[in-house]
């Protein structure tokens, strides 16, 4: 009697095991996805250029030869990536006599910044064409603007830094992981950096690529080309997330192999102990279905069973899992359901 409990309690949690597995790596799946699709605020196809500290002056040369070419719609000079490279400064101000501190996320970049991005300004204006006019001028986001949502701060100074004036409000864009809310930022005029944002003309990416790695050779002969585009370097930030992926995958496949290989054995032990039963049954007239679901009737109610043990494990791994993201995907009750029906 024990050692008949044994053998359908292993099996049946080892189903349970693959339908949790197959449950977290459909759930991954959809979240993954749904960050590598989700609109982040920003044009993935720009193309970023890192020239070397000592050809920092060439930039401006590098911008004007890029826009004399019909592959290239617009170039913004800029001191660095607007994805994972912006400094943080901490701001204090008064309020109501009493001092407030915060800590916004600061980028910098000339009058083409929005453009080339695709940063949407909804309220107030970018920076202007006159490149004088810019002077200690700076664009905040949404998140920034909600911190004082009963002050219009544009035309006025960031608190705590009331030198920089604010002329307009951009949509929130993302430049950190999915992982954390969209913080606070703006960003301040300055056209003297290294670092050259290339907003390729449609469909002409490729070619784009090659004008820069024609000019990069006439002018910084001296170092390999430095490039990449704003979705691969968003895309890399998220690596990890995509090994995680591959390998909740792979163990999904090797549980349920495994699964079939414990099942395998178990079917063929009760099928060769019950071949005087099965033939008694044929001789009587039973068909071909009504023996299989005689042999199976057992497997499908083990399924049935670890199916109910795996669903509510599984959801809580994945609700607490998910609950690491900011931004994340409704979890599908079909997801529970299709791992049952491939079990």
């Amino acid at each position: 009697m024990v050692k008949s409990l044994q053998i359908p309690l292993f099996n049946i949690f080892q189903l349970a095991g693959s339908i949790v597995l197959i449950i977290c790596s459909l759930i991954i799946i959809r979240q993954i996805n749904y960050i590598t699709k989700k609109p982040i605020g920003l044009n993935k196809e720009v193309i970023e250029i890192k020239i070397p500290p000592q050809y920092k002056e060439k930039a401006l040369v590098f911008k004007d030869e890029l826009l004399k070419t019909s592959a290239v719609n617009n170039v913004s000079v800029v001191g660095a990536s607007p994805v994972l490279e912006h400094f943080m400064v901490l701001l204090k101000y008064q309020q109501d006599g009493v001092e407030k501190e915060y800590s916004p996320s600061g980028f910098n970049g000339d009058e083409n910044y929005l453009d080339v991005l695709g940063i949407k300004l909804i309220d107030g204006n970018g920076f202007s064409e006159t490149l004088s006019a810019n002077t200690k001028k700076c664009l905040i986001n949404q998140s920034f603007a909600r911190l004082f949502p009963d002050q219009n701060l544009i035309g006025k100074g960031i608190p705590g830094m009331e030198d920089m004036i604010v002329t307009g409000i951009v949509e929130d864009f993302h430049y950190s992981d999915l992982k954390s809310g969209i913080e606070p930022a703006f960003i301040s005029f300055d056209d003297k950096g290294g670092h050259l944002l290339v907003k390729p003309a449609e469909n002409l990416t490729q070619e784009s690529r090659s004008i820069i790695s024609g000019i990069w050779s006439k002018l910084i002969p001296d170092y390999p080309l430095d490039i990449e585009s704003g979705g691969d370097r968003f895309e890399w930030f998220h690596k990890g997330n995509m090994n995680f992926k591959r390998l909740i995958v792979s163990c999904s496949l090797i549980s349920l192999f495994l699964s079939m290989i414990g099942l395998l054995a178990v079917s063929f032990q009760k099928t060769r102990s019950r071949i005087k039963e099965i033939g008694i049954r044929k001789i009587n007239g039973a068909n071909i279905f009504e023996i299989l679901a005689l042999i199976n009737k057992d497997f499908v109610r083990w399924t049935i069973i670890a199916f109910i043990i795996a669903v509510p494990a599984a959801g809580y791994a994945m609700y607490k899992w998910l609950e690491s993201y900011a931004y994340k995907t409704d979890v599908k009750w079909w997801s529970f359901l299709l791992s049952g029906v491939i079990v």
